[in-house]
């Protein structure tokens, strides 16, 4: 509770190296600052980057001239309009751990697959990955291979997603309302979770028919000629 309660609220601040400071992170309170709400296509930048201006971009960060941690916004705000800052490009986990929110509306969404899943379904062609990635050609019967094997890991995750959300579903059935609060954002980001991997699905095929549609003119093409 105390770790979360400092987390949620605090800073990266890089500072000198002291005595009484140890440890890669360093943590700074700054009163206010966490009254500004996040919005992720706000452009952040430092004040020592001279950035293109644009009507969502915002300096935040401790300021050397001043000796104080600023956020001012390039372009201005109008009255009454609320001002925001980003937080960075997390995603959902992220922002729940680091600062007890979720938006469903994050250009930043993922979806986590443990180590162990990835190599299973993808072992036999992770040196024929790793070519494609240097610039070697990959043969169409290797590729329509790899694509039914990303398709196949994508529906396994949906099956497993489905099955947590189920879980879910149950334990709001049966909780109070402290519980049901929490359970909801869980539930919303495996709702999230779902709609990334159909989305997956439905590119990976999208990319066979497409594939397919050009074989085919190329045959055409060779008949006629």
């Amino acid at each position: 509770w105390a770790w979360c309660s400092v987390n949620t609220r605090s800073v990266f601040m890089s500072r000198p190296s002291n005595s009484f400071l140890s440890g890669p992170d360093n943590y700074a309170l700054a009163p206010f600052l966490d009254l500004l709400n996040h919005r992720p296509d706000v452009q952040l930048s430092d004040f020592s980057l001279q950035n293109h201006k644009s009507f969502h971009q915002v300096k935040a960060g401790f300021n050397n001239q001043t000796e104080c941690y600023e956020i001012r916004s390039v372009c201005g705000t109008q009255r009454y309009e609320q001002a925001f800052i980003n937080y960075g490009p997390h995603d959902n986990q992220r922002l729940l751990l680091e600062y007890g929110f979720v938006t469903m509306s994050s250009p930043h969404s993922v979806v986590y697959v443990e180590t162990d899943k990835v190599q299973l379904y993808l072992c036999f062609y992770s040196h024929l990955w790793r070519a494609a990635l240097h610039g070697q050609v990959v043969g169409e019967k290797t590729e329509a291979r790899s694509n039914q094997t990303a398709r196949t890991l994508c529906q396994q995750l949906l099956k497993d997603t489905q099955i947590a959300l189920d879980k879910i579903l149950h334990l709001l059935a049966q909780c109070g309302q402290p519980d049901r609060e929490q359970l909801e954002v869980v539930k919303a980001l495996r709702k999230e979770e779902m709609w990334i991997l159909e989305c997956c699905v439905k590119a990976l095929k999208d990319s066979v028919h497409l594939d397919d549609e050009m074989s085919s003119c190329k045959a055409n093409l060779g008949a006629m000629s």
